[in-house]
């Protein structure tokens, strides 16, 4: 076995949460973490962004959909948020 060292230590940081989701980033891995409540699901940056777009898509039909939820609070954000 070979010492721990500081470059074997993983630098993590929030990239975003709210509502029990959280993403974060490993910058020594280069992995994102999609944090589900007790689930974890580790995903490169790109297919983050490809989950992103297709959830701004399936966001945006719903509101075409049903304009109601459109206004409604629960698409109210709490804080500002910086999402990639």
């Amino acid at each position: 076995m070979h010492p721990i060292t500081k470059k074997d230590i993983c630098t993590k940081v929030i990239l975003a949460e709210s509502l029990g989701v959280r993403l974060v980033y490993c910058q020594r891995c280069e992995v994102v973490e999609l944090e589900l409540g007790a689930i974890s699901i580790k995903l490169s940056p790109d297919k983050i962004q490809r989950i992103a777009n297709l959830l701004m898509k399936a966001s945006l039909r719903l509101d075409r959909l049903y304009p109601s939820l459109a206004g409604s609070d629960s698409h109210t954000p709490t804080s500002a948020q910086v999402l990639h």
